[in-house]
């Protein structure tokens, strides 16, 4: 029912699809769906408020769409009322080729855009197959020629029978009527609720047609779309035909209006053509469509009846957000080798390692603001890093830049990174590396609200590849700052200034807090000193904000964010616009005198059938498996995403720093604790 390695901006670069791809090159969004905030409870009114009057919302921009061809079909195409006593043939004829020309509009139109024409490629397409064209399920082995079939054969025939039903009752004096002017506030409150109703009936109604008889012999025809197009929408059997429709019976019983039912019937016939296309996006950066929500039902049959509106499944217990198709195509679980093909000294510090596939397979599709998982061998075995991959995508290689640590400012005793040492002083062009990804969850979000970035230090590689996301994408304003001590440690300096000169939707402005002498204030630099709410002052940020409401993505050190997110609240910005990850070189141990901790204990891997003693070199616990060959999901190695977590099932652990994510009793996180004493887990 219902071959691109070079690292400068170029108009021929991939779009970017956001979301994450699976294997087989199915697509889910990046967050799982969730419900409008009408029935939340407890109810938050400023949230109903924007969900009511935003676009896209309730009201902007379907249910005006809607509207206006109710308005447009009742002044121009709508036989007069007395032409109905009779029900003859001409006027039935006139209201069924009616339906047809919208049908053809609208549900051609969309499969012409998507599917004929292709504009959009693949681009954020749920499922990777394009629709079945030697199907023996389908009518003539085709899935589109069956589905217009069914369209035009049972869906418009059904919508046409309600249709010169009701005309004919109003015609004949059956059905109760109001107008506008005797009572104003019952016809807009119809004319609001009536979505809401079409979302009531839909969902009971098709909890009954999956009654297991009923299914059998109706409703089966619907679900043959398991990759579902604009004309599967109204594809169904009759007998769905006429219980899906049956949404407008209420306007035989309560009194209404012609224009109040035309929107009742025209809703419902017009709805399912956006919902099903099988994509997710928006026309232009306007007209939205897709409904991954929807398309889970047609992929899990039993879960999804209703729509994201009211929580009914929720409410019984068949609601699927789709965070487990997420979380098979965020988390690819098998290292890849890749070679190295080229390196750039971007900065003083920082690399840009640019990396093909060992054997010469596709880059996987990954969103800008993710990383890869290395895992890299050093003197005490393998040991995992993250770094963010800073390029946009391409399906030929990927760009990693890595800065080289030095040991922290006055304990120069220290060793410097040795990860980031073993990439700068040892890898050449031609030698291979393994990782894992593309993950993470800071990513930009799917609307189409405008964006501010800032990046300080080393935090910018991930923030350059979401910037030339947006270039790109060329739809939202953006606005930029780059924090960096100086010129000599400013990478990628080239890059940004091509794209601000070749783009028309990017501000980018550069602060340095120890400018060196050949800096030029206004020529290298816009600001000097730290971030400052007079920066945002002077670049008009305030009126910037309010007019467009914009997502902030911010990446640097853990001082600069604290400090920024300050800055930002001063403004009035909430939690929820501020999207934001934390790079740190230092690590602060917990506990570390602990005795237990410092002499290590065995560890038990209940699935692997390995015990392995532990000692405080091997590091954390995922350290450890990796080392030993142990699989174990990662994702952020900080404690933050969740997606190692395990079961502790003897003993305890002792964390390196706090963490974000939850910890149940008897879990641990193996990515960011050690043992204290010895320890079994699930792995």
């Amino acid at each position: 029912m219902a071959g691109f390695s070079s690292s400068s901006f170029s108009s021929d670069r991939v779009v970017p699809e956001g979301g994450y791809r699976t294997k087989a090159g199915d697509w889910a969004p990046s967050k799982p769906v969730e419900y409008a905030p009408i029935l939340k409870f407890p109810l938050n009114i400023k949230n109903i408020f924007k969900w009511m009057f935003a676009y896209p919302g309730y009201l902007w921009p379907f249910n005006v769409i809607y509207f206006g061809i109710v308005l447009l079909t009742w002044n121009y195409f709508q036989p007069p009322v007395e032409k109905f006593v009779t029900l003859e043939i001409g006027v039935i004829s006139k209201i069924l080729m009616r339906n047809f020309a919208l049908l053809w509009i609208w549900y051609g139109g969309w499969h012409l855009y998507l599917y004929t024409w292709r504009m959009r490629g693949q681009r954020r397409k749920y499922c990777a197959r394009w629709q079945s064209t030697k199907g023996s399920t389908f009518l003539l082995k085709n899935q589109v020629y069956d589905n217009i079939f069914w369209c035009c054969a049972s869906g418009c025939v059904a919508w046409t029978f309600y249709e010169v039903l009701y005309f004919w009752s109003m015609a004949n004096g059956y059905t109760p009527m109001i107008t506008f002017k005797d009572n104003p506030i019952w016809f807009i409150s119809q004319l609001l609720l009536i979505p809401i109703w079409r979302e009531f009936h839909f969902y009971w109604i098709h909890r009954f047609l999956h009654w297991k008889p009923l299914y059998k012999i109706s409703h089966y025809l619907h679900h043959h779309n398991i990759n579902p197009g604009p004309w599967s929408g109204l594809a169904m059997h009759p007998i769905e035909s006429m219980g899906y429709f049956s949404v407008v019976l209420i306007h035989f019983l309560v009194p209404s209006h012609p224009l109040l039912f035309l929107f009742n019937s025209q809703h419902t016939a017009l709805t399912p053509a956006p919902s099903h296309t099988g994509f997710e996006g928006s026309l232009k950066g306007g007209l939205p469509f897709g409904s991954y929500f929807h398309y889970l039902h047609h992929r899990y049959f039993d879960c999804n009846y209703g729509e994201s509106g009211l929580p009914f499944d929720k409410w019984f217990g068949s609601f699927m957000d789709g965070q487990k198709d997420i979380d098979a195509a965020r988390y690819p679980k098998t290292y890849l080798t890749y070679e190295v093909i080229r390196i750039e000294q971007e900065s003083e510090r920082v690399k840009s390692f640019y990396l093909k596939r060992e054997d010469r397979g596709e880059i996987a599709p990954h969103q800008s603001g993710q990383h890869l998982l290395f895992r890299v061998p050093v003197s005490k075995g393998k040991v995992l890093r993250c770094y963010s991959i800073s390029d946009s995508f391409n399906h030929e290689s990927l760009r990693v830049s890595i800065k080289k640590e030095f040991p922290p400012i006055g304990s120069p005793d220290l060793p410097p990174g040795e990860v980031s040492s073993y990439f700068h002083d040892e890898i050449k062009v031609g030698d291979t590396v393994e990782a894992k990804g593309p993950r993470g969850d800071f990513v930009l979000s799917n609307d189409m609200a405008p964006v501010f970035l800032a990046a300080g230090g080393v935090g910018i590689t991930p923030i350059i590849a979401m910037a030339k996301d947006l270039v790109l994408e060329g739809s939202r304003e953006v606005t930029m700052f780059v924090l960096m001590k100086n010129s000599r440690e400013f990478p990628f300096q080239d890059e940004l200034l091509k794209m601000k000169n070749e783009s028309s939707n990017l501000r980018v402005f550069v602060g340095f807090d120890e400018p060196l002498e050949e800096d030029c204030l206004g020529k290298s630099h816009d600001f000097e000193g730290y971030f400052s709410r007079e920066w945002l002052e002077e670049v008009s940020y305030e009126k910037t904000s309010k007019a467009g409401n914009l997502e902030h993505y911010i990446c640097g050190p853990k001082g600069m964010m604290e400090s920024s997110i300050k800055i930002l609240k001063t403004f009035g910005v909430e939690d929820h616009k501020i999207h934001m990850e934390v790079f740190s070189t230092s690590v602060k141990h917990e506990n570390e005198e602990n005795s237990d901790v410092m002499e290590g204990g065995q560890v038990e891997f209940i699935h692997s059938e390995k015990t392995i003693k532990w000692t405080p070199e091997d590091g954390t616990l995922l350290e450890l498996a990796e080392s030993n060959d142990i699989e174990m999901e990662a994702g952020c190695l900080f404690g933050e995403c969740g997606s190692c977590k395990v079961n502790l099932k003897e003993g305890e652990v002792v964390y390196d720093h706090p963490v974000a994510a939850t910890v149940e009793k008897g879990t641990c996180l193996p990515c960011s604790c050690r043992p204290k004493g010895s320890i079994v887990i699930e792995a």
